[in-house]
């Protein structure tokens, strides 16, 4: 599943040494591949660039900026090798409307709660940074349609917002539409959702 992936981080740390880059700079280089290879595992995902983009937009609320800069860059050097095979590009331009979502209040404890079961079931931080990433976007949907009480959502509902999700790829919708769909497992476990709207997030 992740062959592709690591024959891209070794030919990037193979030219990080060629070419002399600081032990800073390999430093979190390793760190970011090491982290997001975690998340493809705990998916299990299939390696994409939008997954990655995804993956480090989710994490930079939480981390200082410069570290922030140096997994976004590492992870265009990954895809840089995995496109070509080898390092072609080291001056990269980004897509950098990271999400800066905010959950309506009234969702707010409910999520929390849900972050905090899925951190006590033994989560990475950045793993839960894309839940809240992820499920804060379908809040936000539901705000859109005037629903402020989970216990309106409706199959309808849910399949309108399959419908108007908008991710890069395939597999960045996907793995979004995943941690909703725990999202709504969770609620309907407090019994605050039906069991209609959990099968269709099951399909």
């Amino acid at each position: 599943m992740c062959q592709q992936y690591d024959k891209a981080v070794q030919t990037v740390l193979d030219y990080l040494v060629e070419q002399g880059f600081s032990r800073t700079t390999r430093k979190y280089f390793r760190q970011a591949v090491r982290e997001f290879k975690r998340y493809l595992e705990e998916g299990p995902f299939e390696y994409s660039h939008t997954l990655a983009q995804d993956w480090v937009d989710a994490l930079k609320p939480s981390l200082p900026r410069r570290k922030f800069l140096y997994f976004r860059r590492s992870l265009a050097l990954v895809e840089d090798a995995a496109r070509n095979g080898s390092v072609t590009n080291l001056r990269f331009s980004y897509d950098d409307a990271a999400s800066k979502y905010r959950v309506p209040e009234c969702y707010r404890q409910l999520l929390d709660a849900y972050i905090e079961r899925r951190r006590q079931d033994g989560n990475q931080p950045s793993t839960l940074q894309m839940d809240s990433n992820a499920c804060t976007r379908f809040l936000l949907f539901l705000q859109s349609k005037k629903i402020t009480n989970v216990a309106f959502i409706t199959p309808e509902i849910v399949k309108d917002y399959h419908t108007q999700a908008e991710h890069r790829t395939a597999e960045g919708k996907n793995a979004y539409i995943c941690r909703i769909r725990g999202f709504v497992r969770f609620l309907a476990t407090r019994k605050l959702v039906g069991v209609l709207p959990l099968m269709e997030m099951d399909r």
